[in-house]
């Protein structure tokens, strides 16, 4: 027999741990630890939004280019300052994206090692018939294997929420004037595409902390 049902039948029968008013209820205590590190979060958003302009930059002087250049009338003595804004905007992208991935993970390794710290503290004035209790192994892996997760989720979760609010917002000041009908027409599927996403994120996260 393939060894392929059984695993998918194991797959399967798996269910998310944790519902949606938990996994808010842990995300709120986590912002507790972000109220510390402000400075942090305000560079992260005007990072956030100098790379959402400089992401549109691209596909919006390529339309210049489509527009402009290539016509008709045609004109190509644009092509060349055209071509300058969006390598420039390219290296601009980079940079902005790599200096707001670097301020995000020294804010995660701030609030990671403040959880820690607490967790430390908490395990200090545990009783003895607490340690009696409970196994060595839970409460390691509770401040290295758990604390991984939270990590990992503290580097990305503020740029990725930002990234798709601003860009969005831009992305519809730039075509609302170009054609209203076309922009809501574009716009009616996106609290699809939201609501399927949530649920996707909040089905599968589970899972694979199960599967680990």
């Amino acid at each position: 027999m393939s060894i392929a049902k059984p695993l998918v039948d194991y797959a399967k029968s798996l269910r998310p741990q944790k519902g949606f008013t938990q996994s808010f209820s842990a995300f709120k205590k986590l912002m507790k630890y972000h109220r510390r590190y402000y400075w942090f979060v305000m560079a992260i958003v005007i990072l956030a939004v100098i790379r959402s302009i400089l992401f549109s930059v691209e596909p919006l002087y390529t339309t210049f280019i489509i527009i402009n250049v290539i016509g008709p009338p045609s004109n190509l003595s644009l092509l060349w300052g055209y071509l300058l804004v969006i390598i420039l905007a390219g290296i601009g992208y980079a940079i902005s994206n790599f200096v707001l991935i670097f301020v995000h993970g020294v804010m995660s390794q701030y609030i990671v090692r403040d959880i820690r710290m607490e967790y430390y503290r908490s395990l200090q004035g545990k009783s003895f018939s607490f340690y009696d209790s409970a196994a060595v192994g839970d409460l390691t892996s509770r401040a290295t294997v758990d604390l991984q997760l939270v990590d990992m989720f503290l580097r990305t979760w503020l740029g990725t929420v930002l990234n798709a609010v601003f860009t969005t917002i831009i992305i519809i000041a730039i075509i609302l004037p170009i054609s209203p009908i076309m922009t809501l027409i574009s716009m009616a599927t996106m609290p699809l595409i939201f609501y399927f996403t949530t649920r996707l994120w909040i089905e599968t996260m589970p899972l694979f902390k199960t599967c680990s």
